[in-house]
């Protein structure tokens, strides 16, 4: 029954890349996530949200990002006057969910952002959709921890640096 469920995957790509790199010392396998994640569902659409940093040449990253299947969606990180900085794309990530919400059997939010959970709170209230958060978040102690159910378990492999 899972080949009719339509899917979203919207994938943190930055929040990602520090949950692999901090909690398990590797690199998130963007291919098998998607594959995983897919399995056996039709997919309407799988979104990678990248934060551009003046420094780092990220252009190989996301043309294999887009060679997997994803829709790369890209913001420039701000660098305020006191030279703090700023990039996220939470807003983004949560229109885009519920723009297309009514689309889609299940919502897959790959993140390791605790304010997913504010996402899921506000999906739980739609019974026709799945929300699914199969990736690391921050636990109320502040450490990040890798949280899933027994279906999402396969969901985010890490290759070894």
């Amino acid at each position: 029954m899972l080949h009719h469920q339509r899917l979203g995957v919207f994938v943190d790509v930055q929040n990602m890349f520090y949950a692999a790199r901090n909690q398990h010392g590797a690199r998130l396998n963007y291919g098998k996530l998607l594959a995983q994640i897919v399995g056996d569902r039709q997919l309407v659409r799988a979104v990678a949200y990248l934060i551009r940093s003046p420094e780092v040449d990220q252009s190989k990253f996301v043309a294999m990002l887009r060679g997997l299947g994803f829709e790369v969606r890209v913001k420039d990180l701000r660098i305020r006057p006191d030279g703090s900085t700023k990039g996220d794309w939470d807003m983004g990530i949560a229109i885009d969910t519920l723009t297309l919400a009514e689309r889609l059997d299940v919502i897959c939010l790959v993140t390791g952002d605790d304010k997913a959970q504010v996402m899921a709170d506000i999906m739980s209230d739609d019974p026709s959709v799945k929300l699914r958060l199969p990736a690391a978040r921050v636990n109320p102690q502040g450490q990040l921890i890798i949280a899933m159910d027994s279906a999402a378990a396969r969901m985010s492999e890490y290759a070894p640096k």
